[in-house]
């Protein structure tokens, strides 16, 4: 990755002399997005030349995930035209977001920074090496619905392994879009729990319960985080869950205005067939409702992507085959990580980026 002229840094002391006064620019050293995803080192001004110890300024940037390192804040002194000069250089391990930090001056060659989520220390790294860690360009992540579907009922370690599943790949589903867009807030979450329709008929028959719909990705996991308070539910019809029923609301109400819709099944019973099954003697769905006729709808209709994560980790079922299509994993080894870049959660290689972002106008 080449830097443009105006940020070309080297990495020589601070020298301002004496006084309070500074008599360059100071900026912040961050990446730019160019129309086509290619990135470039760019600056964020800081202080003028004139600006005196205990000015302020404060900014917007997005941080992207970082690795190990964290997310490096270097400051530079403006020498036009001759380019840069590193002054300093300081990291954190900053959650991935958008943030407004303010930048303090010392002195002339120290600026400080606050209302940011760490505390930043110093790094001591060759500045060579942190601009080696720049990828080339971003990849994009398209602005995605991710429909969670859990099924709660049944062996209480099972379920709250399902709902522990969710909660990881919500997470990651964050991470790839951070690393790959800098933001999250293209993705939108649904929330729905299932279980098995009442046996006998005379009884009260659940439904289908939606927790959250087409909501962020922090409001889906304080959702979860309920969810997984409340512990499994009886077990009910041991031989099916309703599926059928799951599938053929969500064909009723999901639209590609929310984004690109992915479903995420976790659970281990097959649907309830839409009228009587001799072969599995499953009893029929209870409002005659086809699994087969509302997944075909999702997929040709609304473009869905599937994928699916099962108790007993058999993909044989026709069921759990089209839930699975486009990922399917057991539920007791599942990588997070692939199983959400199969979906297109997540770029296929987990992008980390040492620097800020600079937030464009009006985001």
């Amino acid at each position: 990755m080449e830097a443009p002229e105006s940020a070309v840094l080297a990495e020589m002391p601070a020298g301002n002399g004496p006084g309070d006064r500074i008599r360059e620019r100071y900026e912040l050293v961050a990446l730019r997005r160019a129309a086509g995803g290619q990135l470039e080192l760019a600056t964020i001004p800081l202080f003028g030349p004139g600006a005196r110890s205990g000015d302020h300024r404060r900014f917007r940037i997005r941080c992207a995930l970082s690795d190990e390192h964290g997310t490096v804040f270097a400051v530079a002194a403006c020498e036009r035209p001759h380019g840069h000069r590193l002054m300093s250089v300081q990291s954190g391990q900053i959650p991935p977001g958008s943030y407004q930090p303010t930048a303090e001056l010392v002195q002339p060659g120290t600026v400080s920074f606050r209302d940011l989520p760490v505390t930043l220390r110093e790094d001591r790294r060759r500045w060579g090496d942190i601009v080696a860690q720049i990828p080339d360009r971003l990849e994009r992540v398209r602005p995605t619905h991710l429909i969670l579907a859990i099924e709660t009922s049944g062996v209480t370690d099972h379920v709250g392994e399902r709902i522990d599943r969710a909660r990881q790949l919500v997470r990651r589903a964050v991470d790839g879009a951070n690393g790959a867009n800098g933001a999250d807030d293209q993705l939108r979450v649904s929330l729905l729990s299932y279980g098995p329709h009442a046996v006998p008929d005379r009884e009260a028959d659940a439904q289908v319960r939606t927790l959250a719909w087409a909501d962020t990705s922090e409001n889906a996991l304080t959702e979860i985080a309920m969810l997984a308070e409340q512990g499994a539910a009886p077990l009910g019809y041991w031989r099916a869950a309703q599926l059928e029923c799951l599938l053929t609301e969500l064909a009723s109400r999901v639209s590609n205005a929310d984004g690109r819709p992915v479903l995420v099944t976790i659970g281990s019973r097959p649907a309830f067939p839409a009228r009587v099954d001799l072969a599995s003697e499953i009893i029929p769905c209870p409002r005659k409702r086809n699994w087969m006729t509302a997944w075909q709808f999702l997929r040709e209709n609304l473009g869905f992507a599937f994928g699916a994560i099962t108790d007993h980790g058999r993909q044989d079922e026709d069921i759990w085959a089209c839930l699975g299509s486009t990922a399917f994993a057991p539920l007791s080894a599942v990588d997070p990580w692939r199983f959400a870049a199969k979906l297109g959660l997540a770029a296929a290689t987990r992008q980390t980026l040492p620097l800020p972002l600079i937030e464009p106008e009006g985001a």
